[in-house]
């Protein structure tokens, strides 16, 4: 992709669209001149292209030859010139629809961006440039610059609006749970100084921002505060029994192991992102790991460090509530196994199931919603122009050959059959309208001199630049889709990539190579032909069947049918009074008039007449014998237009043959008038000796490189590596997560059992998305694993205070381990969720989705903890290491049943 858009010069294209009641109005053409001239002059835009300054070729009546130039050279002055303006420009098939609208309401302007262009900076300038001229009309930002600057901006600004409110929600949970301006300053505290080091870092790292990073900060606030938390919950407990000090170290002595062994798990998960092919969630990954590393120091050294030396003692507000509220769900999932384990495995089967239905593939529309500017945008683009979304094929070969150049229009011919393209355009195309206004015909010369020849009138034009490099070698073919979902766009994808891989010209011989079939290349004839009419009557609103289609094919093979040779003498007539005729006849009136006598007997000559023919003719209409130099000069100045003439009458005429015989009706309106001469244009290749043939076996003449690039095929490429890189990222957490888990315990079934909480939650949340259609896009892939480093930390905390008094049951243990973990975990949750939940209040909808999930994430996680792991546990304690000296243990499980009795009082 950046390959091609070094070379072609910009394949990221941003659009707009501009809407005036008569895009032909003096002032509307000047501004219009004015943005186009001062868009293509600007730092960071290869070029600009508009109806103001698009090439346009027509042949020069009065000294014969072509005016080559801008469409608009000058604003119209007169209401005459406004008409002969809008006439010229709406009978430009390739302009109309591509750079102004078919009812004249609309232009639209294409800003290719230079390799290497900062998107936002580019589109912001663009949008002043067009907004400063165009202050009052309606405007539309289309193509991915402006879809992803407003993705970017929008999610800005909602993460800088929003994030405090989020802070404010996560302060009042703190303030609700330890009613303690201390403790809640201590917690905010150590998490501050965690996202500043690691903002720091950053900084000093040369680390640039992006949308990924920007969620980041809220992400340490809500989850590294979780350490804090723990070892303050359990202080405070802890305190209602014992001085300050033998509260601390009891504090450190029992909750520090649990709670770096938790926050290892977490910062494990964060740093498996480093294992993605995606340099943001890289980056990400690895300065939250080092932010909430840095938490978790603080967690167990300043805060009990802080603590000792302020003495806060009091209880927290609502911790009687909250702890039993936990003790009666692990008691319940504990007493009744069966009842609680069953629908816990339904719903992870139920996940399971739908989890596989959610779609890894990138779709743009995802990122905004119905009614914001690129959704409004996206349908202007593709009522009035087709479109905003381009694929490029690129074809290696020489674009000086006229059969090469055929093969382009082929198979820009047959790609704009495939379902959502809605045009192709290609260096053919410009070639063929050159030779239209040199010879009247609109077709691909048939000698390499000629078509050089025509390449030298596309000398300036900004449109060419982008179809074709500059000595010829390489062509490209933009193909505009109708659409920019990714459900839409990645059919025909696939379907264009194995089209190209099974072209049969990649290598080719040319006409008069060993091995060239004379009978073959009729056949290949007809197919381009063919497949120029099929085209033609689809960009017509004519739908073609295969019957249809059969009988085209069947009559393309037909003799082709008798030509009226009255109009072949009325436009010799006149080509012979034109100043391109090489001899002047004298004037004269009626029957007398030299012109009128030529052109019918070289009309009735025929179309096969011979050169000793011609000369015949014109001697007799002239009554000069045949060595006269008049009668030469004119026999030679006429044998081409001649030629050409009789062709385009017999492909006229075979046209109307044709469309009878298939029984097509062209229709009504623009389209319809169009359609017959396209025809005739391209029956008018069914006589050209330039066309290539499949190699085979042979010695080729030459070969063709195609290579299908854009936009789309990055997108699928992205999706793709979404999908590879949340495998790999869940594999490497889920191990270190298990490894930390099964040390921590001493036990594989013990890391097995931590890790329930987490697989439920993931199983919920994944398939929640695969059952309301959440796509996983980079913002969702980063849920797997912020799900297992928080699932798994409160597991760990449960596990580590699970624990039964000697003769003492499973439900005890259940409920003891409720009522030391179960105000830190609730309160962490809801922190995090609340954090989370006003993300989905603002516009940007990668916040909405990722805030949403993670929200409903936390709480689930927190649910799932007091009933799976009653559910599951087998033994009266998990925890082995890291215990309380016997004595201690026995204060605190007094000082435990004493705390519990006056809890239920």
């Amino acid at each position: 992709f950046y390959d091609i858009n070094k070379r072609f010069g910009g394949l990221d294209i941003a659009l707009v669209g501009i809407e005036s009641d008569d895009v032909f109005a003096p002032q509307f053409v000047q501004r219009l001149q004015q943005v186009t001239r001062e868009l293509k002059e600007t730092p960071g835009l290869d070029q600009a292209l508009s109806v103001a300054n698009v090439m346009d070729f027509a042949p020069d009546k009065e000294k014969g030859g072509i005016i080559a130039g801008p469409m608009i050279m000058n604003a119209p002055r007169t209401g005459e010139e406004r008409a002969a303006l809008r006439a010229k420009v709406m009978s430009r098939d390739l302009v109309v629809g591509n750079l102004v609208s078919e009812n004249g309401k609309a232009v639209l302007i294409y800003c290719f961006l230079s390799f290497g262009t900062e998107v936002k900076a580019i589109s912001k300038e663009i949008e002043r440039v067009v907004t400063a001229a165009f202050p009052n009309e309606r405007k539309y930002w289309g193509g991915n610059p402006f879809i992803s600057s407003y993705i970017y901006n929008t999610t800005q600004e909602d993460l800088w609006r929003l994030t405090p409110w989020a802070g404010l929600a996560i302060i009042l949970i703190m303030m609700l749970a330890f009613r303690d301006v201390v403790a809640t300053c201590l917690a905010l505290l150590s998490t501050a100084i965690g996202i500043v080091m690691s903002l720091g870092l950053m900084g000093l790292a040369g680390v640039r921002f992006n949308i990924v990073l920007g969620s980041m900060p809220i992400i340490m606030l809500a989850l590294g505060s979780a350490y804090a938390i723990h070892v303050l919950a359990r202080y405070y407990i802890l305190r209602q029994q014992a001085d300050t000090e033998e509260a601390v170290r009891r504090t450190i002595a029992g909750v520090g192991p649990t709670v770096v062994a938790a926050g290892l798990t977490t910062v494990a998960s964060l740093l498996s992102f480093c294992f993605m092919d995606l340099e943001p969630l890289r980056v990400f990954g690895l300065f939250t790991a080092i932010g909430l590393t840095i938490k978790l120091i603080l967690s167990v050294t300043f805060i009990p460090a802080v603590v000792r030396l302020l003495n806060p003692r009091r209880k927290p507000a609502g911790a009687s509530a909250l702890r039993a509220f936990t003790r009666a769900l692990a008691t319940f999932a504990r007493r009744h196994r069966l009842a609680v384990g069953l629908p816990l495995l339904a719903v992870a089967a139920a996940g399971l199931c739908f989890s596989f239905r959610v779609d890894a593939r990138l779709d743009q529309s995802a990122f905004f919603s119905t009614g914001s500017p690129p959704d409004r945008a996206e349908k202007y683009m593709r009522q009035h122009f087709g479109g905003s979304q381009f694929m490029q094929l690129q074809v290696k070969g020489d674009m000086t050959d006229p059969g090469v150049l055929r093969e382009v229009q082929r198979m820009a011919d047959e790609i704009a059959l495939f379902p959502h393209v809605s045009s192709v355009t290609h260096v053919a195309q410009v070639i063929a309208q050159v030779q239209n206004a040199m010879t009247g015909e609109r077709r691909v010369a048939d000698t390499p001199g000629q078509v050089k020849q025509l390449y030298s009138f596309t000398a300036g034009d900004p449109s060419a630049r982008q179809l074709v490099t500059d000595d010829r070698t390489e062509a490209l073919l933009q193909i505009k889709m109708d659409s920019i979902h990714a459900a839409d766009l990645e059919g025909p994808l696939a379907r264009i990539e194995a089209w190209a891989a099974q072209q049969d010209v990649r290598s080719y011989l040319a006409p008069g190579a060993p091995g060239y079939r004379p009978e073959a290349g009729g056949e290949r004839r007809r197919a381009i032909v063919l497949a120029r009419i099929r085209a033609a009557a689809l960009a017509a609103g004519i739908p073609l069947g295969d019957d249809a289609v059969a009988r085209l094919r069947a009559q393309l093979g037909a003799p082709a049918p008798a030509v009226d040779p009255k109009p072949v003498a009325e436009a010799l007539r006149t080509f012979l009074r034109s100043e391109e005729s090489v001899v002047e006849l004298p004037p004269a009136a009626g029957a007398d008039d030299p012109a009128q006598k030529v052109a019918a007997a070289l009309a009735a000559a025929g179309p096969d007449a011979r050169p000793a023919a011609v000369t015949a003719a014109i001697a007799g209409a002239l009554g000069k014998p045949a060595t006269d130099s008049t009668v030469e000069d004119l026999a030679t100045g006429v044998r081409t237009p001649v030629r050409e003439l009789w062709a385009k009458e017999r492909a006229g005429a075979r046209g109307r043959q044709l469309l009878q015989v298939a029984g097509i009706t062209p229709p009504a309106g623009r389209r319809g008038e169009l359609f017959a001469p396209a025809v005739t244009a391209a029956l008018l290749d069914l006589d050209t000796p330039a066309v290539l043939l499949p190699a085979g076996t042979a010695a080729p003449s030459g070969s063709l490189g195609l290579q299908v690039t854009g936009m789309p095929v990055m997108n699928r490429g992205l999706s793709r590596s979404v999908t590879a890189n949340q495998l790999r990222s869940f594999s490497v957490a889920l191990c270190l997560v298990f490894v930390i888990m099964t040390f921590l315990f001493r036990s594989l079934w013990s890391g097995f059992l931590g890790m329930a909480p987490a697989s439920i939650t993931m199983l919920c949340i994944y398939g929640g998305m695969g059952l309301f259609g959440v796509r996983l896009d980079i913002g969702t892939s980063m849920l797997g694993s912020m799900i297992i480093g928080a699932g798994v930390d409160y597991a760990i905390h449960m596990l580590a205070a699970w624990r039964a008094p000697a003769g003492g049951s499973l439900e005890d243990a259940a409920a003891r381990g409720a009522d030391r973990s179960g105000l830190a975990v609730w309160c962490n949750a809801l922190m995090v969720a609340a954090g989370f939940f006003v993300l989905t209040l603002g516009q940007a909808r990668p916040l909405k989705l990722v805030g949403g999930l993670v929200s409903a994430a936390m709480l689930i996680a927190a649910f799932a903890t007091y009933f799976a792991i009653p559910v599951l546990a087998r033994r009266a304690s998990y925890r082995r290491s890291a215990e309380p000296v016997a004595a201690e243990a026995a204060a605190s499980e007094v000082a435990d049943a004493r705390h519990s009795a006056a809890d239920h009082q």
